[in-house]
């Protein structure tokens, strides 16, 4: 089941579209080997617990990773950035430390929400792609592994791996 985030808005200055993918249809070897990870570390549990995973299963995703841990407040819900991989940081900028909606405007902490929110809803794994929005570096797209890590039915932290390639030329790039 495809569903989209509804940001396609028509202006030239509209965020990109989000699209969501359920049935996990990654496309990027990557995310692949992300899910395949997680997916062994289940052991028919519906998730698994967050002391599971370990940098050395990771090798080869280890730079496009990011672990949030859950925050919840009376008031809202929001993830704190365990870890953030060199390649996510190398788009994104410095995340180790702080919650989504202080490492981001509010436009695209707005869009990581939605990413996450909609996993932690369904309590199973999901695919997302967009093109960046992030300083407005459309140039790129990126494709995103979400799945839940925790015990019991409870979702303590968010496991994703991002992969992040430039389908175009950035604005001003000389061409060789």
């Amino acid at each position: 089941m495809d569903f989209s985030s509804g940001d396609n808005a028509s202006s030239p200055d509209a965020l990109p579209e989000i699209l969501f993918d359920a049935p996990l249809a990654l496309a990027r070897p990557l995310t692949i080997k992300a899910r395949e990870y997680w997916m062994s570390l289940c052991q028919e549990k519906p998730m698994p617990p967050r002391d599971s995973i370990t940098p050395r299963g990771m090798r080869d995703f280890l730079a496009n990773i990011i672990l949030f841990d859950v925050v919840e407040t009376k008031a809202e819900r929001d993830y704190s950035i365990r870890v953030a991989g060199t390649k996510v940081e190398q788009t994104f900028g410095q995340l180790k430390g702080l919650k989504v909606r202080e490492s981001f405007p509010p436009e695209i902490a707005t869009r990581w929400l939605k990413i996450i929110n909609c996993m932690l809803d369904r309590k199973e794994p999901i695919r997302a792609s967009s093109r960046i929005a992030f300083k407005n570096m459309h140039w790129l797209r990126g494709e995103v592994f979400v799945a839940p890590l925790g015990s019991g039915d409870t979702v303590e932290s968010i496991f994703v791996a991002v992969d992040i390639w430039q389908v175009e030329q950035p604005p001003g790039a000389k061409r060789t």
